[in-house]
C-alpha cells in the first residue's frame, strides 16, 4: 500500500464461480440485508455480509498466488504453493510458466487452512500443510486428476495441547508418512550460554487429532534456535535451518544463524552430527532449506544488503565453511522470503514472496548447477483481476466497485456482485485521464468519480466514464504545500471533502507541525487552483493524524485519526491511540466535534480507513500495531523546510535522513500497518470509550486492508 506513499501487499485471482463461502463467525442484526462491507487489500478484494462478527470467511474466495510462503512438488512435477494471507494452497501444472491461473486450489470454509506456511507431500501424494494461525497440521488426499477449487475437509488434522506444536515454522514428511515439524517455541525461554528454545516434534504416519509426538528433539545440546526450515535426506537424517536471534536490546546473548544436522533416530537432548555456522558461511537471514539426492544443502537467505540469495553447501559440510556456490543478483528474480524445493535431478523451485513484476509473488525455476546472477528458466506469476497496488475503493448505489491502481495509473471498475474476482468491465486510464499514482477514490449520488492522486490533485470524471477519458474537473488542492492529503469523500451533491495530515517543518534546530490535521471542503464543480469553501482545523477539533474520511447521507463528517504523541522540540508522531471524530454538517474553523470515540475499549489502535452506512453505523479498518514503530527523533542539525518526494516507500525501505538539512519524518509517511487486520463496527451515536458492537478479525478473514467501503452486495 502507498501511504503518502505506501506498501505493496498482493494480487490475487478470485474465482467467484467456485461458490460463496460464508461464516466462520457470527452475524448480528443487519441494518441492510443486501449490503456488504468491502475491503481493498492492496491487490485483492474481500467482502463480508453487513452484520458479520468474528472470524468470518470472505464472501468470495481469492484463489491465486499471493505473497507465497511454502513450496513443494509432487511426483508428476506439479507445484504446490501456500498463500498465508489468503488461506489457500495454489497448485500449478508441471509445465506452467508465465502469468497463468492455478490448475487447482485448496481453499474455502472446509479445508481449515489458517495462515498456512509450510507444505510437504509423502510418497503417495498426500498433502500436508502447516497452519501457523491455529498451530495445526492439516492433511489432504492426493490431488489425482482434481482441478478447480477443492473446498473439502482435510482427511486428518493434528492439533491440540498433546501435540506439543508451539510456534510451528516448517514441516517435512518422510516417504512413509512420518511428519517432522520444526517449532520455534517449546524450549527454555530464558537466554543463556546454551540457549536452545526450539523443538522438533515427530509424528508417526496416520496421526490425527490431539496426537502426541512419537519423538521429540529438545534440549540445550541441540542448538535449535528459532528454526525456519527443515529437510530430510534418504537415510532419515534431519537438516534444520536455524534463524538465530539477538535475544535482548543490550545484545547480552547473540545466536548466529546455523544449519544443524541430526542423525536418523535422534531424540531428546541430541547433539547435532554437524553444525554449519560462522562468518564464512554467509548464512545471513535464513528463510528455507532443501536437499538434493546427493545430500548437498541449499539454503535461501537474505544477504546483509537485503538481496535474496541461494547458497549451496557440499554434502558433509561442517563448521565455518563457505558456500560452494551462490545464486544472487538482479537477473535471478529472487525476492524477499523464499521457500525451496528440488526435483530428482537437482532443478531448484523457489517461491518468492514479493516476486514478479507486480511484487506480489512468483515461482522461479533454475536448472541444476546454476550459480551467480542466473536468470530463471521459468517464472510463474498471476494477475488476471487487474488490481495492482491499490489503496482506494468505492461502491456505487448499483453495486459497481471502483478500485484505484497505483502501478498502472488506472481506476478499475468491476460489475456488481463480482467482488473484483475477475477482470474489470471498464477502466479509466491513459494520458488524457491525467491520473498520477491514484491513491483514493470517492463517488457522489450521481455516480461521478473523484480520484485523489499522489501529486495532490483531484480528478473528477462524469458517471459512466471509461477509457482514456479527460476528467471533467482537475483540482490542485494543496498549492501552498502545507498539507498532506490522505483521504477523500464526496457528498451526494458533489461537494468534495479532503482529510489532510499537517505538514512537518524544521527551522533552527526546532521542528514543528503546521497542524495535526484538517478537513478541507470544496464546492461541487471546483476546478484548477481550487480554494476550499470551508476548513475544519485547530486544537478544539481533536484531529490527530487523520487516516480516513467519510460523509454520511445527512452530511455529517467522520474522520479516523491515528492519534499523536508530541515533543516540544521535535514535533509529533502517530501514537496508535486512534479515535473517530465526527463533525456536524456545515462545520467550519476550530469547531469541536459533535462526537469523539476514543479509549481502550474501542480497539482503534492505528485506523486505516472509515466508512458509514445509511443508518450512520461506523466501520473502521484498523490494526493494533504500526508498520513504522518510531519515537520522535532528534532534530536535524541545521533544519529546513522538509521537501516532499514523489518516491514512495515500500516494505523494508528506510526513511532517509542522510542530509543534515532535510528532515524526513511522519506524517509524510502514514504510520498504519502493512495492512490493517480488523474491521471495527460502532453503533450509530457511539461516544467516548465505546466498545464496538462487532469486530471482524482473525486469520480466516484474510484482511490485509488499506481501504474500506459499504455498498450493495450484488445486483
Amino acid at each position: 500500500m502507498f501511504r503518502r506513499g505506501g506498501l505493496i501487499a498482493g494480487l490475487v485471482l478470485a474465482l467467484c464461480a467456485c461458490g460463496a463461502i460464508v461464516t466462520l463467525g457470527s452475524v448480528f442484526a443487519q441494518t441492510s440485508p443486501q449490503s456488504a462491507i468491502f475491503v481493498d487489500n492492496f491487490a485483492y478484494l474481500t467482502a463480508y455480509p453487513n452484520g458479520s462478527n468474528g472470524g468470518v470467511m470472505p464472501t468470495a474466495l481469492t484463489t491465486d498466488m499471493i505473497l507465497p510462503g511454502g513450496i513443494a512438488r509432487d511426483a508428476g512435477g506439479r507445484i504446490y504453493v501456500t498463500n498465508t494471507s489468503t488461506n489457500t494452497v495454489t497448485i500449478y501444472a508441471a509445465n506452467a510458466t508465465g502469468n497463468v491461473p492455478p490448475l487447482a486450489v485448496i481453499g474455502g470454509s472446509q479445508p481449515q487452512l489458517s495462515s498456512p506456511t509450510g507444505i510437504a507431500l509423502d510418497a503417495s501424494g498426500k498433502i500436508y500443510v502447516l497452519n501457523t494461525g491455529t498451530s495445526a497440521i492439516t492433511v489432504y488426499p492426493p490431488l489425482g486428476t482434481s482441478t478447480g477449487v477443492l473446498d473439502e475437509a482435510p482427511v486428518a488434522a493434528i492439533s491440540g495441547s498433546e501435540t506439543m506444536l508451539a510456534g510451528p515454522a516448517a514441516i517435512a514428511v518422510e516417504k512413509s508418512g512420518d511428519i517432522y515439524v520444526a517449532n520455534q517455541s517449546g524450549g527454555p525461554a530464558v537466554a543463556g550460554g546454551n540457549f536452545a528454545p526450539s523443538v522438533i516434534t515427530i509424528y508417526p504416519a496416520g496421526s490425527n487429532g490431539d496426537a502426541a509426538p512419537a519423538t521429540v528433539i529438545k534440549g540445550a545440546s541441540t542448538g535449535l534456535v528459532y528454526p525456519v526450515g527443515i529437510a530430510l535426506d534418504s537415510s532419515g537424517d534431519i537438516y534444520v535451518a536455524n534463524g538465530g536471534t539477538v535475544v535482548n536490546a543490550a545484545q547480552t546473548y547473540t545466536y548466529a544463524a546455523s544449519i544443524t544436522v541430526y542423525s536418523a533416530g535422534s531424540e531428546g537432548n541430541a547433539t547435532p552430527s554437524a553444525v554449519i555456522t560462522g562468518a564464512n558461511t554467509v548464512l545471513g537471514q535464513l528463510r528455507g532449506i532443501g536437499l538434493d539426492s546427493d545430500r548437498n544443502i541449499y539454503t535461501t537467505t537474505l544477504t546483509t544488503n537485503g538481496s535474496s540469495a541461494i547458497n549451496f553447501y557440499t554434502a558433509g559440510g561442517n563448521g565455518n565453511v563457505a558456500p560452494s556456490a551462490t545464486i544472487v543478483g538482479s537477473d535471478t528474480g529472487l525476492n524477499s522470503d523464499n521457500g525451496i524445493a528440488l526435483d530428482s535431478v537437482g532443478n531448484l523451485y523457489l517461491s518468492n514472496r514479493n516476486g514478479g513484476t507486480l511484487g506480489i509473488g512468483s515461482v522461479t525455476v533454475y536448472p541444476a548447477g546454476s550459480k551467480g546472477d542466473a536468470a530463471p528458466i521459468d517464472t510463474i506469476t498471476s494477475s488476471p483481476n487487474g488490481i495492482g497496488l491499490s489503496e482506494g475503493i468505492a461502491v456505487d448505489s448499483a453495486g459497481k466497485i471502483y478500485v484505484t491502481n497505483v502501478l498502472d495509473n488506472s481506476v478499475n471498475i468491476y460489475p456488481a456482485g463480482s467482488y473484483g474476482t475477475g477482470p474489470p468491465v471498464a477502466t479509466i486510464a491513459g494520458n488524457n485521464s491525467e491520473l498520477d499514482l491514484p491513491l483514493k477514490v470517492a463517488l457522489d449520488a450521481q455516480g461521478d468519480v473523484a480520484v485523489l492522486n499522489v501529486d495532490d490533485t483531484i480528478n473528477v470524471y462524469r458517471a459512466g466514464s471509461t477509457g482514456n477519458v479527460t476528467p471533467n474537473q482537475t483540482m490542485s488542492v494543496d498549492r501552498h504545500g502545507n498539507n498532506i492529503p490522505i483521504g477523500i469523500a464526496m457528498a451526494s451533491d458533489g461537494k468534495i471533502f479532503l482529510a489532510n495530515q499537517g505538514f512537518f517543518k524544521c527551522k533552527r534546530r526546532n521542528c514543528y507541525q503546521t497542524s495535526l490535521g484538517n478537513i478541507a471542503v470544496f464546492p461541487a464543480g471546483s476546478n484548477g487552483k481550487a480554494n476550499a469553501s470551508a476548513v475544519v482545523g485547530g486544537p478544539d477539533t481533536r484531529l490527530a493524524f487523520p487516516s480516513g474520511i467519510a460523509v454520511s447521507n445527512r452530511g455529517n463528517i467522520y474522520i479516523s485519526n491515528q492519534g499523536a504523541v508530541c515533543s516540544s522540540r521535535c514535533g509529533c508522531v502517530a501514537s496508535g491511540q486512534g479515535s473517530v471524530t465526527v463533525y456536524a454538517r456545515g462545520s467550519e474553523g476550530n469547531v469541536k466535534p459533535i462526537t469523539t470515540i476514543k479509549g481502550s475499549l474501542t480497539g482503534l489502535g492505528f485506523p486505516q480507513g472509515i466508512a458509514i452506512d445509511s443508518n450512520e453505523n461506523i466501520y473502521v479498518l484498523a490494526s493494533p500495531r504500526p508498520y513504522f514503530a518510531v519515537a520522535p527523533p532528534a532534530c536535524s542539525r541545521q533544519g529546513s523546510v522538509e521537501k516532499r518526494s514523489r518516491t514512495t516507500p515500500r516494505p523494508g525501505d528506510n526513511i532517509s535522513t542522510a542530509s543534515a538539512d532535510i528532515f524526513i519524518l511522519p506524517p509524510l509517511y502514514d504510520f498504519g500497518t502493512v495492512g490493517a487486520s480488523s474491521i471495527l463496527v460502532f453503533k450509530a451515536g457511539s461516544h467516548g470509550d465505546a466498545a464496538p458492537i462487532a469486530t471482524i478479525d482473525g486469520p480466516q478473514t484474510t484482511i490485509n486492508g488499506s481501504a474500506i467501503a459499504i455498498g450493495p452486495a450484488g445486483p
